[in-house]
């Protein structure tokens, strides 16, 4: 188990009621946050905090931060294998939806991973009717389906997500789906678990240090 360190931010620069502790002991820094209940905050409220906080960490102004970092919240179930694997799904090559925006990713979970963008691909790669023969060679090699783009050009869309994927070619997928083809932990800069309770979130996150992983939820 790692010797975790939980250092609390000073009060006078939180929000009313608001309580946060840096741990380390990680392989990235992990936030635990406890926020009070949405009656009082909302969760527009905490998206703008956290944005404001990740771009002080990551020294980003407000302009650079969207092109620089990606979101992604999942349930609190799935801490386990992102302290194990750096990143919740299993092989850490499977597609993931993420967002530029906090708040859009905070309707998904308690649990925010925050990406380099750098190290993320999009899921997907369309191929114009007339291209090589080694260059669809090459997208077959990498891709795990392959379809006729769905706008009738004529060009191939080749995905990480299956052929049966509801999602696949869809603005879903243009928009959010992506994926990690290199080392997660380069990828993964930052996670925060959030919740109301600053004790039980303390515990969760110890636990989480020592549990066997699953597989994808």
């Amino acid at each position: 188990m790692p010797d975790l360190q939980f250092t609390e931010m000073p009060q006078h620069s939180l929000p009313a009621g608001v309580r946060i502790s840096i741990i380390s002991g990680f392989r990235v820094p992990v936030l635990c946050i406890a926020w009070p209940s949405e009656e009082r905050f909302p969760a527009q409220t905490l998206g703008k905090f956290l944005a404001d906080l990740l771009r002080g960490m990551h020294k980003s102004n407000s302009a650079a931060f969207p092109r620089l970092f990606d979101c992604r919240c999942v349930p609190l179930s799935r801490l386990p294998h992102i302290m194990l694997a750096g990143v919740d799904v299993e092989p850490t090559s499977f597609p993931i939806y993420v967002s530029g925006s906090v708040d859009k990713a905070l309707e998904y979970g308690d649990v925010l991973m925050v990406f380099d963008r750098a190290h993320l691909e999009a899921t997907y790669r369309e191929v114009a009717a007339d291209a090589s023969e080694e260059e669809r060679i090459r997208c077959r090699r990498k891709y795990v389906s392959e379809t006729p783009a769905l706008d009738g050009s004529g060009s191939l869309w080749f995905s990480m997500l299956k052929a049966d994927d509801t999602r696949l070619a869809k603005p879903y997928e243009i928009e959010y789906g992506r994926w990690i083809p290199g080392d997660p932990w380069a990828a993964l800069k930052l996670v925060a678990v959030i919740g109301t309770d600053h004790e039980l979130l303390a515990k969760a996150i110890r636990s989480a240090a020592i549990q066997p992983h699953g597989g994808n939820a």
